[in-house]
């Protein structure tokens, strides 16, 4: 299968860019590196460096797809820094997931996962 997942360079998103790959899928990693770190994605998987609110998600997505699955794992989930910038937390959080969903329905994917750890 061909699986896009979101914020898979952080600690949750490369383990399971890892379990995917371990299966013998193909993995497209979209992560903007403001939590994650690049030595954290899995060999073998594909890293773009992207914020998911960035209008052109829905090109990337389109241009590296179609997908199978989107794994939606970006996310800001600091509480103390959301107390602080609310606003910072909800553009990112939910305005990002919106473009996500948008990518998601325009490039074709499959099905759509959203994990929430603390977030």
């Amino acid at each position: 299968m061909r699986i896009l997942i979101t914020g898979g360079a952080g600690f949750i998103g490369s383990l399971i860019a890892q379990a995917y790959l371990d299966r013998g899928d193909h993995v497209v990693i979209v992560d903007s590196l403001v939590t994650g770190t690049a030595s954290q994605v899995p060999v073998g998987a594909t890293l773009i460096e992207q914020d998911i609110r960035d209008p052109d998600l829905v090109r990337t997505v389109t241009e590296h797809g179609p997908f199978d699955v989107i794994s939606h794992h970006a996310a800001l989930k600091d509480v103390r820094k959301a107390l602080l910038d609310p606003r910072a937390d909800a553009d990112v959080n939910i305005l990002g997931m919106i473009n996500v969903l948008r990518a998601a329905a325009e490039g074709g994917a499959g099905r759509l996962v959203f994990a929430s750890s603390a977030a």
